[in-house]
């Protein structure tokens, strides 16, 4: 580098850092007529300046210096910016959007001012365009690792409240159960009408108590990791036999026929059949409940060499396209279901099931022609969990035509 071009270098660090005040007012401009950055409307100038002038001063400090290696300087600025968007309530998208812009107006302006003072060398202008972006490219990596790390540090702290509340919700509920159940008993032996009205109703109503406090003591065993699973040899047949025996006459006093199957080959299989039970247990409540006519069901097949499949369908009411997205949230009811008794937590609860049992959960629903859910489950359940926590929902989703 000569002498020359090291005083043009300094002379467009200096140019530049007297240049901020324009640089900030293009870019925030820029910022604003982008309407992809919803978030930047609602925030200050000086919000959305941040530390965003010290990062030019290191641009041109970097300009400046013969020594490559300099991206240090603004990693901890970049840092504090990422922290600083989350906390102002910025998608992730924004963020990338608004460093992009930053990056345009930076590149811009310097090679303006580069115009104004004449032309460098070809190895110089190289290598002040490779420090610039190398720059650029440190502020956009550690703004938005910092960002991803405040939204994951804010996930788990929302999912151990929700964990604790869960656990202190269903222990109150347990206690209030049991003093409705203890009531019902003192007035069962009351022979007059009204009082055995009464004590029909509250029987109802400490029953349906106790099935939503049984699926929040299971939801909040499940996000809590308390859950274990217990694996061993069992024949689906067996389980079928068991589970028809009790909804086969539910159905049937709704006016539904009710079809059970398990394939001849499937003799054995091995995973926690508690679990799986209650996850067809689940399914097919479910179907029971949102059909008013027409038939259930039940099947269990293989499929693969190291898989099989359980499955219940229905002819009910079926769920849109828009629901079949939100079906398995925690407490999430389709418009189509709304009616219907429950809170939304059934789905929820096979989910992850199903996701602990190392299985996928799947839907095929058009609406008002019925649903078709599905659970592929290993044939043997492999001890060791995966490196990456598997997805357990893989919604497919059917049109009517």
């Amino acid at each position: 580098m000569t002498q020359a071009d090291r005083a043009l270098l300094l002379k467009l660090s200096q140019t530049l850092s007297h240049s901020k005040k324009a640089i900030m007012n293009d870019w925030i401009q820029a910022v604003h007529e982008d309407h992809s950055i919803q978030a930047s409307e609602y925030i200050s100038r000086s919000g959305l300046e941040d530390h965003l002038p010290q990062l030019l001063d290191s641009v041109a400090e970097l300009l400046r210096c013969e020594s490559g290696d300099n991206t240090e300087v603004i990693t901890e600025d970049a840092r504090k910016h990422g922290s600083y968007r989350w906390e102002q309530g910025y998608k992730l998208e924004e963020v990338v959007r608004e460093l992009t812009l930053f990056r345009t107006v930076m590149i811009r302006h310097i090679f303006h001012i580069e115009e104004q003072h004449g032309p460098l060398s070809p190895e110089v202008r190289l290598l002040m365009t490779e420090r610039i972006h190398e720059l650029l490219d440190e502020l956009g990596w550690s703004s938005t690792q910092q960002f991803i790390h405040e939204q994951q540090r804010n996930l788990v702290h929302a999912s151990a409240s929700r964990a604790r509340l869960l656990h202190n919700m269903s222990h109150e509920l347990r206690n209030l159960l049991n003093g409705l159940s203890l009531a019902a008993e003192l007035i069962d032996d009351e022979p007059s009408e009204p009082v055995q009205e009464m004590q029909v109703t509250l029987s109802r109503s400490v029953s349906h108590m106790r099935e939503l406090l049984d699926d929040l003591l299971d939801l909040s065993a499940l996000v809590n990791g308390q859950q274990v699973v217990r694996p061993a040899a069992f024949r689906p047949a067996g389980l079928l036999r068991h589970v028809q025996a009790v909804y086969r006459p539910m159905a049937e006093a709704k006016g539904l026929t009710f079809h059970a199957e398990c394939a001849p080959e499937l003799e054995t299989v091995h995973g926690d059949e508690r679990k799986i039970e209650q996850v067809v247990i689940n399914l097919l409540s479910n179907a029971i409940k949102y059909t008013a006519k027409g038939e259930i069901r039940l099947s269990f097949h293989p499929i693969e060499e190291d898989r099989w499949s359980l499955s219940v369908s229905d002819t009910g009411s079926g769920i849109s396209k828009e629901d079949q997205k939100e079906i398995f949230s925690e407490f999430y009811r389709a418009k189509s279901t709304s009616q219907a008794r429950g809170v939304g937590l059934g789905l929820a609860i096979s989910c992850r099931l199903v996701e602990l049992l190392r299985g996928e959960l799947r839907v095929v629903s058009t609406l008002g022609e019925g649903s078709r859910f599905e659970v592929l489950l290993p044939l043997k359940f492999i001890e060791a969990p995966p490196a990456v926590r598997p997805s357990s929902l893989d919604i497919e989703e059917t049109s009517q035509e």
